[in-house]
């Protein structure tokens, strides 16, 4: 259950940094931000494991 919950909280970060970028419309955020958000997942992901 944590698992999933988990994944669920990545991909919630992902689609905001995704919301956010279109805002504002940079791709330099997004391509700042989304690989930032991919090592938190990963970490929270490990942690769980």
């Amino acid at each position: 259950m944590t698992q999933n919950y988990r994944a669920f909280e990545m991909v919630a970060g992902y689609m905001l940094t995704l919301s956010i970028a279109e805002i504002y419309g940079n791709a330099f955020l997004l391509s700042e931000l989304l690989p930032v958000n991919i090592k938190i997942g990963e970490i929270c992901i490990i942690k769980d494991s």
